[in-house]
């Protein structure tokens, strides 16, 4: 049985079959030739369960000998200690996206304990801001510095960012609740949040005024025409400019006289019973 130098790969030749040379120095790592004259680097080793596992190091060529026989030893070295790098390997090649926590965040939390609006705005918020960024990332590889460049991303509307970060807070939490990730390991924690513009802006006496003839203008007359028509449908407009006016909804007035007077949200407003 050889000892794997440049030498002994170089001189490797195919066969019909696929072939195996070990190495006479470190038991388990060897060289595999295929028929096609691939040649890969491999270790063979038994887990502590023993189960014999054949785990690829690379090919002839991307490594060379010293190279693999470092690897090899480095794989030998976490069998000893009760590891199975090839099953890390597996686990690692098939795990969850973000896509699929965020497919599973919506259908498991958001579709049972949101309102059909909010789930609405959850679902629009992650397919326009995350999903192209991070859904085809490991699930488990995502880290606090992909979360704070999302964030970054989105300077330029700090209330939408901050909203990305609550709602990937959430899914990541869950993802330790679910199993799909470390305890503790939300990428999200101590990602600061933009200071947010003021939202809020009352109507002075006049602005109030305004609007209130405004609408007893709509409740009596109507609200006059916007005029985008140009020369060629103009001629089609009538004549009497009193009459390019709209009737109002009754239903409509009721809802902006209410809020006006109680300073409830419109979605409370409109769905009042």
């Amino acid at each position: 049985m050889p000892n794997i130098t440049k030498r002994t790969v170089d001189a490797a030749s195919p066969a019909h079959k696929k072939q195996f040379l070990w190495d006479s120095k470190l038991k388990g790592f060897g060289l595999q030739v295929m028929p096609s004259g691939a040649k890969t680097f491999i270790v063979q080793y038994r887990t502590h369960e023993g189960r014999s596992r054949r785990m690829s190091l690379g090919r002839y060529g991307e490594l060379t000998p010293d190279q693999a026989r470092d690897l090899a030893t480095n794989v030998l070295a976490t069998v000893h200690k009760g590891d199975d790098p090839l099953l890390k390997r597996e686990n690692k090649r098939t795990a969850p996206t973000v896509n699929v926590l965020l497919d599973t965040y919506m259908s498991k939390h958001v579709q049972v304990h949101n309102k059909p609006k909010t789930m609405k705005d959850i679902e629009r918020l992650l397919n326009r801001c995350v999903r192209s960024q991070l859904g085809y990332m490991k699930l488990n590889s995502v880290r606090r510095q992909d979360i704070a460049k999302l964030h970054h991303s989105l300077r330029a509307t700090p209330r939408q960012a901050n909203q990305v970060l609550a709602v990937l807070s959430k899914a990541f939490n869950l993802a330790e609740v679910w199993g799909l990730r470390p305890e503790h390991s939300n990428p999200v924690r101590l990602v600061k949040r933009y200071k947010e513009n003021e939202r809020d802006r009352f109507l002075s006496k006049e602005e109030l005024r305004k609007l209130g003839r405004t609408l007893e203008l709509a409740e009596h007359e109507g609200l006059p025409w916007i005029i985008k028509a140009g020369k060629d449908t103009a001629k089609h407009l009538p004549k009497d400019i009193a009459k390019r006016k709209t009737p109002i909804n009754p239903r409509a007035l009721y809802c902006l006289r209410l809020l006006l007077y109680t300073g409830a949200r419109l979605s409370e407003i409109t769905t009042l019973k």
